[in-house]
């Protein structure tokens, strides 16, 4: 392929700019989409209705003269000279930015027999990163910066920054514009633990958990959702300085126990609020409270199921104040606690209510470094 171009060069790094006929790339383009099995992958799935709804924009008369980026990752096969680049044929083309747009002329020309629309002419830019990260971090760098990428995407490259770069480089901010890492020092270890309780075949919680470009099916939390949800206790001193492995196993505990007091909850999680996005919020928010009235072990608290269940199963037995107990009923959809709804004020209402019946039957907790 041999294209009219410009080169332009940033800090010794060269890109290209260029233009191209629909039909030159929808052949030869490639996503790099995350899944389970590419973990590597930053990219969501295309949105079939999007892609769609920019070719018929363009079949009925419209112009897109913003650009996309592509990246071709083979070193040494671009070739620039006298205004023209030449990329070996086949060489596959990675959208960076624009998935969108080349996904809906495609559509248009091979399943909506356009053929015309073969010769719609757009400009790119390409360029020349053998390294994944590298072309995955400018695609970061522009949706969080610009367009703002999908939160659950941007951490996991937060953590993928960290394998790559290092975390002290990372937290040095080395490289990526501030925005994107906002919340660095927590985020990626949630996005860790949560990648273990949705794997480990002792968690309540093993595949249970929505991760990207997934659907829904019978898993009941996205991996955002619980992510997020476990911010309280990363940044607790309590818990600060344990390892992510610790506090997996902390979770596994908390969460078993948990289950073993309120089974119906977990038996029919569609009718109760403990496994939804307002019950792990609260129930992860109040761990810390938890663990101040666990048994301690010289100065040390004794985080183990046993532990987690005698607390659980005596505030399961107190008395709500009006003669009911808190025990599953309060956790069911139409109880007390899933009337609340699911905003951040209903999870604190909730867990401030949980707080005030624990110190009322355990008293003010212990005041123990861990």
């Amino acid at each position: 392929m041999r294209l009219r171009a410009l080169e332009i060069s940033q800090k010794d790094i060269k890109f290209y700019l260029c233009s191209f006929r629909a039909k030159d790339i929808v052949g030869i383009y490639k996503v790099d989409t995350w899944r389970t099995d590419n973990r590597d992958g930053y990219q969501r799935d295309v949105i079939v209705s999007r892609a769609r709804g920019f070719g018929r924009f363009i079949r009925e008369g419209g112009v897109s003269p913003s650009s996309i980026l592509l990246n071709v990752r083979e070193n040494g096969v671009l070739s620039y000279r006298d205004g023209y680049l030449q990329i070996p044929d086949e060489t596959p083309l990675w959208i960076v930015d624009g998935q969108h747009r080349v996904k809906g002329l495609k559509e248009m020309i091979e399943n909506d027999g356009h053929i015309d629309l073969g010769e719609f002419e757009f400009p790119a830019v390409i360029m020349n990163y053998q390294n994944p990260y590298e072309e995955a971090k400018q695609f970061v760098i522009i949706n969080r910066t610009a367009k703002g990428v999908r939160s659950d995407l941007g951490e996991r490259f937060l953590q993928r920054a960290i394998e790559e770069q290092g975390r002290m480089s990372v937290l040095a901010r080395e490289g990526l514009p501030s925005s994107i890492l906002t919340g660095v020092e927590w985020k990626t270890r949630a996005v860790n633990i949560t990648d273990r309780m949705s794997t480990m075949e002792t968690s309540v919680w093993k595949d249970l958990i929505i991760f990207p470009n997934e659907p829904k099916g019978d898993k009941l939390v996205s991996q955002k959702a619980f992510s997020d949800s476990l911010r309280p206790i990363l940044n607790d001193r309590l818990f600060e300085r344990r390892t992510d492995d610790e506090i997996t196993q902390i979770l596994i505990n908390y969460w078993n126990a948990i289950k073993e007091t309120w089974a119906k909850c977990f038996s029919d999680p569609s009718s109760y609020v403990v496994q939804k996005y307002a019950g792990v919020f609260v129930l992860h928010k109040l761990l810390p409270k938890v663990a101040q009235f666990c048994p301690t072990k010289g100065d040390k608290i004794v985080l183990t199921k046993d532990s987690f269940l005698t607390i659980f199963n005596k505030l399961a037995q107190k008395d709500q104040g009006n003669g009911k107990k808190f025990d599953e009923d309060i956790w069911a959809n139409r109880g007390r606690y899933g009337m609340l709804g699911t905003t951040m004020k209903s999870v604190s209402l909730i867990t401030d209510d949980l707080s005030d019946a624990l110190e009322n039957s355990f008293g003010s907790g212990q005041d123990i470094e861990l």
